[in-house]
């Protein structure tokens, strides 16, 4: 019976580890589009650029493999700033570009 317990304690384990988020690589967005759009997504890099237009506030953000706009409500980070976040992976369409970006939640 031991036995069996052990078992199950550690399936209980499993399953709530395997709800922590990790973070994921901008290239692998990119390069996986199909799987990866509207879900979420933590990511991790530094802010390349920041962009405070009247209709939007978004920011640039790279890793080691790849960039990716970020659409913040947020107050903006400031370039060269690290940063960790969370958002819904986005695919938009503007008139002849189709764009991928995180929205930040």
């Amino acid at each position: 019976m031991a036995y069996f317990r052990k078992i199950y304690i550690a399936g209980i384990f499993s399953l709530i580890f395997s709800g922590c988020s990790s973070e994921t690589d901008i290239g692998e967005i990119h390069e996986n589009i199909r799987q990866y759009t509207n879900h979420r997504v933590t990511v991790s890099g530094s802010v390349t650029e920041v962009f405070d237009l009247e209709v939007i506030s978004y920011y640039l953000i790279s890793d080691k493999t790849g960039q990716i706009p970020v659409i913040t409500k947020s107050p903006l980070p400031s370039p060269g700033e690290k940063v960790t976040i969370t958002g819904t992976v986005r695919v938009i369409v503007l008139v002849d570009k189709t764009l991928t970006a995180i929205e930040q939640n």
